[in-house]
């Protein structure tokens, strides 16, 4: 196992996390009920992008095609716990990666 290259993968998915965070606003995080996405960055062009949502297992809890800027989640069935909410484009490129939790 080349570990340098599993340390740079780490550092760069960090980089990116902290990078891309800069592009949305979540709130209200922590949340309990329904949390609103906000895309912020008004120089991204989006034709189409997709939503995905892990839980802190790890599994995908689902991931939808989305046409706007902002977003509103009903999380009523979602466990407590941490999230990792990320946005791509259609092109695969990263939106944004963001930790949210459900009280």
């Amino acid at each position: 196992i080349d570990m340098g290259a599993i340390e740079s993968d780490i550092i760069s998915m960090v980089t990116d996390e902290l990078a891309a965070g800069q592009n949305v606003k979540v709130y209200p995080n922590p949340f309990s009920g329904q949390v609103w996405l906000e895309l912020t960055d008004k120089s991204t062009t989006l034709d189409t992008w997709t939503l995905f949502i892990w839980n802190e297992q790890g599994r995908l809890v689902t991931q939808r095609k989305v046409l706007n800027r902002l977003v509103l989640l009903d999380t009523m069935a979602w466990a407590s716990g941490t999230y990792v909410l990320a946005g791509k484009r259609r092109d695969g490129t990263s939106l944004f990666s963001r930790r949210v939790v459900k009280h």
